[in-house]
């Protein structure tokens, strides 16, 4: 199975006054890519935080819950030529840096994309997690 080859962040570089009139600025990708990636501690590993929630549920005169899991979830936005590509960024990501994959499992998911040709505004009303609308 070929693993993905590591990201590799390219060293910082002083900025020129001015960009040389000979080489077109670089280009940046086109799409955007925002993604969510939820870590839980795997099936069958014990999870403390969630046994402390599920019994504090009967306080709250809260029923029927069983099974509750606590983790985290990491949201970032990635630029890249396609979503194809950007998925393997975060897969990787979250595979090598953000989940401990001994006891830990992660689920990725894309919250959307947006084109740097359409609109700048992100994210958009049915991702906007604030205003608690899906």
């Amino acid at each position: 199975m070929n693993e993905p080859a590591p990201i590799r962040l390219a060293p910082k570089q002083a900025a020129p006054d001015k960009p040389a009139p000979d080489k077109p600025a670089p280009s940046r990708p086109a799409t955007e890519f925002r993604y969510a990636v939820n870590v839980t501690p795997k099936p069958g590993i014990l999870d403390p935080q969630g046994r402390a929630v599920e019994q504090s549920l009967p306080h709250l005169g809260l029923s029927g819950i069983s099974a509750v899991r606590v983790g985290r979830r990491i949201e970032l936005t990635v630029a890249a030529a396609a979503e194809a590509e950007a998925r393997a960024i975060v897969d990787q990501l979250a595979r090598e840096l953000l989940s401990n994959p001994l006891i830990e499992v992660y689920g990725i998911e894309l919250l959307g994309a947006t084109s740097s040709t359409t609109s700048a505004g992100y994210p958009s009303p049915a991702t906007d997690l604030e205003s608690g609308a899906r």
